[in-house]
């Protein structure tokens, strides 16, 4: 009683009740317009997380094409995506997820790995060996990427450059699997 103004009928405390609940009221609507907005931002990326998984735990290949066409998937799930689908040989969807992967992360190795692949499969070996050398510019020491540039050096006919990466292969990693297999691809040239 001794905080009300007298003179009006309106306590004061009443007063401070009010903006409290009018404070906490715009809070909460300022939060539920946050969460709003995260959501929105957020569901697109469950969703391809969602196709990725799919994909790896089902082997459900129609998701793939899903995955594909979304239009915000994390580089991180598209490298994890076109790593595991060129394990499968089937080096054009590989592809396909390198293309859409290197716009938003350049420096992937594994992306220039796997269109190099591709154009090996495509019979294109002058552009494959170009794309392996940016892989192994990105991880020098790759011994799968320098047993590749070895093959691809031989098939373009340079024997000594084939043998230099054949070398390099056996310093960094001499178990490498393939090793005798270009070892007697070179002594045969």
């Amino acid at each position: 009683i001794y905080q009300c103004d007298w003179s009006s009928d309106v306590c004061s405390s009443d007063l401070k009740k009010r903006f409290q609940i009018n404070t906490y009221k715009s809070i909460n609507i300022v939060l539920a317009i946050f969460f709003l907005i995260i959501s929105i931002l957020l569901v697109p990326f469950l969703n391809s997380e969602s196709l990725a998984f799919k994909y790896f735990e089902r082997n459900d290949k129609a998701s793939l094409n899903k995955l594909y066409n979304t239009k915000l998937v994390t580089p991180k799930t598209l490298e994890e995506v076109a790593v595991a689908v060129s394990k499968t040989k089937d080096f054009n969807l590989a592809n396909k997820f390198a293309n859409k992967l290197l716009p938003n992360r350049r420096f992937s190795h594994q992306a220039y790995y796997i269109k190099s692949v591709y154009e090996e499969s495509m019979g294109n070996i002058p552009q494959a060996s170009k794309l392996m050398q940016k892989a192994l510019n990105l991880d020098p020491l790759n011994s799968v990427y320098l047993l590749s540039m070895a093959i691809y050096e031989s098939k373009l006919g340079n024997k000594s450059l084939a043998q230099d990466y054949l070398q390099r292969t056996i310093d960094l990693n001499p178990s490498q699997q393939g090793i005798e297999i270009v070892r007697q691809m070179l002594v045969n040239k």
